[in-house]
């Protein structure tokens, strides 16, 4: 847990706007994959329904196209948003048995125009998050993502965290808490 005390203080003066916590596993120095099964998704999600039931869960779904770092959402009221991201560091972090990705970057809408809604895209996908806000500090997300063209679902979970959402202790504690209950759960199996 020290990582994140010591990242979060080098990092904090940049000029993030987001830290994205994502459990998955790393597949090679570069690559990390952030799909974790079914039967672990919700195992976390029924535990967290019943612990963070004071804190509602709102459900998001929406049609996803992207490309480079640009992504087209559309809601499941037509609306259209469009998203420029850009990251600016990311670091792996291990906690016992348990791979996080930890990235910290700058995600804005940008217009529509800058997307070609015109074309043919592979990487369509059916996103659905159910999402809780946590004291209005960071975003526990559970997303299911299934692909349009292949018809796969996969899994996975996020913590989102905008840099204008509490102070950076309040943070990094909250971090180090749900770190430890996701790997204590999982390793429950």
């Amino acid at each position: 847990m020290e990582f994140i005390k010591d990242k979060l203080k080098k990092i904090v003066h940049k000029n993030y706007k987001y830290i994205e916590l994502i459990l998955g596993k790393p597949i090679s120095k570069n690559i990390f994959d952030s799909r974790i099964s079914k039967h672990q998704f919700i195992k976390l999600l029924n535990y967290f329904k019943d612990k963070l039931k004071n804190y509602e869960a709102k459900t998001i779904i929406s049609k996803n196209y992207e490309i480079l770092n640009k992504r087209l959402n559309i809601n499941d009221k037509f609306q259209q948003r469009c998203f420029e991201q850009t990251l600016f560091d990311s670091q792996l972090l291990e906690f016992e048995t348990t791979h996080f990705m930890i990235t910290f970057g700058e995600k804005k809408m940008i217009s529509i125009e800058n997307f070609d809604i015109s074309q043919k895209y592979y990487n369509e996908v059916l996103k659905k998050i159910i999402s809780f806000n946590i004291k209005n500090q960071f975003y526990l997300n559970f997303i299911t993502n299934q692909n349009e063209q292949t018809k796969t679902t996969t899994y996975c979970i996020q913590i989102y965290i905008t840099k204008k959402n509490g102070k950076q202790t309040d943070i990094i504690s909250s971090l180090q808490v749900f770190i430890s209950i996701i790997n204590k759960i999982l390793n429950l199996e």
